[in-house]
């Protein structure tokens, strides 16, 4: 189990537990949600491989841009992956959303009913001016911060703000969790994840 507190005050436990199968073993996991440790909501169908996926991608571009680096989002993938000619570039950075989804987690089907929910973490930037000394031009300054956002089944929401370690601590616990608990070493944080589990 893992917890964030939330600006709000409250504490935020994300729980692994097992998916099973027809026979009664532990397949893949969902994330059990509890809010000052009563029931909150479930999310996440294959959310242990998908914890994995993302722990491994922040890994991987922290080890090479430093702690506070975070992964591109699906737009900036599409502008990266070249589908958009230099010339138009800048132009259609400033339509594109701002925030840049990291994971989505939510609940399995609509017709489960409760327990409900909806995890989402994404990467919001936030730009300070300031202003040039003695003459000097001023400049901005950008700092981004992982938002998780977390839903009940309920309706009621939370949110806390995580820096770049923070965050990989927390994926990196559940993903290593979701591992122990389906024996799936491809779940295990610095293994290939490749394939999600069928």
């Amino acid at each position: 189990m893992a917890e964030v507190v939330c600006v709000d005050g409250s504490v935020l436990a994300l729980l692994p537990v097992p998916v099973l199968d027809r026979s009664g073993a532990a397949y893949e996991t969902t994330l059990r949600l509890l809010r000052d440790g009563r029931p909150f909501g479930e999310v996440g169908e294959c959310s242990g491989w998908r914890l994995s996926r993302t722990a491994e991608q922040l890994r991987a571009l922290q080890a090479e841009h430093g702690p506070d680096a975070f992964p591109p989002g699906a737009y900036d993938a599409v502008l990266d992956r070249g589908l958009v000619v230099d010339g138009d570039r800048a132009a259609l950075r400033r339509l594109l959303p701002r925030d840049r989804e990291l994971l989505c987690l939510r609940a399995r089907d609509p017709d489960d009913g409760d327990p409900s929910g909806e995890l989402r973490l994404w990467v919001r930037e936030d730009r300070t001016w300031h202003d040039g000394r003695d003459g000097e031009r001023g400049r901005w300054s950008l700092q981004a911060r992982a938002v998780l956002d977390a839903w009940g089944s309920d309706g009621t929401g939370v949110r806390a703000l995580l820096d770049g370690p923070a965050l990989l601590r927390l994926l990196e616990a559940l993903a290593e969790e979701a591992a122990a608990i389906t024996g799936d070493r491809r779940l295990q944080v610095g293994t290939e994840a490749a394939d999600p589990p069928v």
